[in-house]
């Protein structure tokens, strides 16, 4: 079973032209990355989607990107989107290395689920990436007689950290730009090892990664999830919540606000919300204020762009909401 955010099914997004450059800036070295890139991939190159084998028969020039996961990737490569999809809470990650203001660029309203087949047609990509959530069963034919068409399961697969690690390797290949796919990769698992080593004392304590929905609480299950797998790397175990397998939904357990008081089962709460107006209300929930880990400063409360952020780590937002997090770890003894 594919699985699903808590935030409901993340919002989808076309469209990016790659033609500028790689690093931390819009400097005019960034159009000659463009003219020249790392070089080591030869074209054609075939890489292992959720869908199966995909080729693609020449360095991309035109690509539509259709989730946030794979914009921030794309991103990180240095690769900078002349189209992108509008809707989504972007961090500081993301908006540190491109203008999300620009219309220009973040040209059209996300389209949910269902991608508009016209509109990414008529740009004439020649490749297509998204999320299993975004470039769906229904669709991905639909999007691969447009272009070629990459996608990525989002369950945590075998990385140590999460999905993101051979998302990352995927897409560098795709775009021919191994060498900065291996780069960024590197310098996420450097900020993990570097929290690990600095927080020894999180070693084997229980963690609660949860979010708050209109509907009540959903807390994260079971290690296929990258946000659970990349704490796990961090040395925290999953407090168990006495859910069983079948009260599994992709990956989490849904819980009444009356069951707050599960937060006190850990030694560290990292706890999301569905709007900042949810995150705020539950700070005064008299039975929230009341526990031992809200008490003793052991829950990180983040805001909607750090929900998704942790709900779907990469490689460009991974080592920011670890630096985030350092002054609550500080305090799990």
């Amino acid at each position: 079973m594919r699985r699903r955010n808590f935030l409901g099914s993340l919002l989808a997004a076309p469209a990016v032209l790659m033609v500028a450059g790689c690093g931390d800036s819009d400097s005019d070295s960034d159009s000659d990355a463009a003219a020249s890139p790392s070089g080591e991939t030869s074209f054609p190159v075939t890489v292992q989607t959720a869908y199966g084998e995909v080729t693609i028969p020449k360095q991309p020039e035109r690509v539509v990107v259709l989730s946030l996961d794979y914009l921030e990737a794309l991103v990180g490569l240095g690769l900078k989107p002349v189209a992108a999809p509008t809707g989504y809470p972007f961090g500081s990650w993301l908006t540190g290395k491109i203008d999300v203001k620009d219309t220009s660029v973040f040209s059209f309203p996300n389209p949910g689920r269902e991608p508009p087949i016209e509109l990414i047609a008529s740009m004439r990509p020649d490749l297509i990436v998204g999320g299993v959530y975004t470039v769906t069963e229904d669709t991905v034919g639909l999007l691969s007689n447009i272009a070629p068409t990459v996608s990525h399961d989002d369950i945590a697969g075998s990385s140590r950290a999460g999905a993101w690690e051979s998302l990352t390797r995927q897409l560098g290949a795709a775009t021919g730009r191994n060498a900065e796919a291996d780069a960024l990769i590197a310098k996420a698992f450097a900020s993990i090892d570097d929290v690990k080593k600095a927080n020894p004392n999180i070693e084997g304590k229980k963690v609660i990664f949860a979010g708050i929905s209109p509907n009540g609480i959903a807390a994260t299950i079971g290690d296929r999830h990258s946000g659970m797998r990349l704490l796990k790397a961090l040395g925290f175990d999953q407090v168990d919540l006495g859910v069983s397998a079948s009260e599994y939904a992709g990956g989490r357990a849904s819980l009444s606000l009356e069951q707050l008081n599960v937060f006190d089962k850990a030694d560290f709460v990292i706890l999301g919300a569905f709007t900042n107006e949810l995150r705020d209300a539950i700070k005064v929930n008299p039975l929230y204020t009341s526990l031992e880990v809200v008490k003793s400063g052991r829950v990180y409360e983040i805001d909607l762009e750090g929900t998704y952020a942790f709900n779907t780590p990469t490689a460009l937002n991974i080592p920011p909401i670890l630096e985030g997090m350092k002054p609550a770890l500080a305090k799990v003894v």
